[in-house]
């Protein structure tokens, strides 16, 4: 039996200007969240700081 090989292949495609200006602001989006949350671990307690991520994430699945 021959050994199965598992191959990635990347296609590229072209992004329209609507598609690339999406995804800077998504990832500017989770940029900010990262720096919001450790400026946050800074001025208050670590457990406060993950308590209040957390339930920023319950109440978007919640709704």
């Amino acid at each position: 039996m021959p050994a199965r090989r598992c191959v990635w292949v990347s296609r590229r495609w072209r992004l329209s200007g609507a598609d690339a200006l999406a995804i800077a602001c998504y990832g500017m989006a989770l940029g900010a969240t990262n720096l919001v949350f450790y400026l946050a671990l800074r001025s208050i307690p670590f457990g406060v700081a993950v308590a209040i991520e957390f339930s920023g994430l319950c109440s978007g699945h919640l709704s």
